[in-house]
């Protein structure tokens, strides 16, 4: 219930209807609504999807792509695969990996969350190479670890640079006092989330916007 939850927020965060998760009807003769799903491709066993929480009158045939719309908590809904529809991806890994990059004058340790969810669509990403204007927001952070896209102990300098070359950053939360940098993957403006932000006037969280 908690990853819908998250799912429902970036869809509402977005101003998306439809948001098309990773799950399809492979055989297009089906006239079977919960049988004959996959998950992104047939390469395991099909998925039963009669204890989704499907809103009222779904699913029905002759729709072959799952997403999430706004009707939580029963947020489940068919699309037709040919209409044109922002995505939600979530990405499956063991937990938290950390790298260490060493140069001849500063080491920065990131840690990186991989079974988060977040947006990856058109209408959500910046275009690599636009011109970044950071505006100050509040004094504070994000203890919830799926609204990071990473964590660093960088300088300001580098933290900046690093949300204004990732297509994915819209801001980030950096304490100058021990230089950890958490790029964000959502707007901290934005609600909910402007309400789960942690007051604490070592950390200034910024949010990205293009000129």
């Amino acid at each position: 219930m908690g990853e819908l939850w998250v799912a429902d927020a970036i869809r509402s965060s977005k101003m998306e209807t439809y948001l098309r998760l990773g799950i399809e009807q492979t055989d297009l003769s089906s006239t079977d609504p919960y049988n004959g799903w996959y998950l992104t491709t047939p390469t395991n066993l099909p998925e039963l999807t009669t204890f989704l929480p499907w809103t009222p009158s779904n699913p029905t045939t002759n729709k072959r792509t799952i997403s999430v719309t706004n009707s939580y908590p029963k947020s489940f809904a068919v699309v037709d695969s040919a209409t044109e529809q922002a995505y939600l991806c979530q990405y499956d890994g063991p937990g938290p990996t950390t790298t260490t990059t060493t140069t001849t004058t500063t080491a920065a340790t990131t840690t990186t969350w991989a079974a988060c969810t977040s947006t990856v669509t058109p209408t959500t990403t910046i275009a690599r190479g636009a011109v970044s204007k950071f505006n100050h927001y509040r004094f504070g952070y994000f203890t919830n670890t799926c609204y990071w896209l990473s964590r660093s102990t960088v300088s300001l300098s580098k933290c900046l640079n690093m949300c204004h070359e990732n297509g994915l950053c819209f801001g980030f939360s950096y304490n100058s006092a021990n230089s950890d940098c958490q790029l964000l993957a959502i707007i901290a403006s934005a609600s909910p989330y402007w309400s789960e932000l942690t007051a604490d006037r070592q950390y200034e969280t910024v949010i990205r916007e293009l000129e």
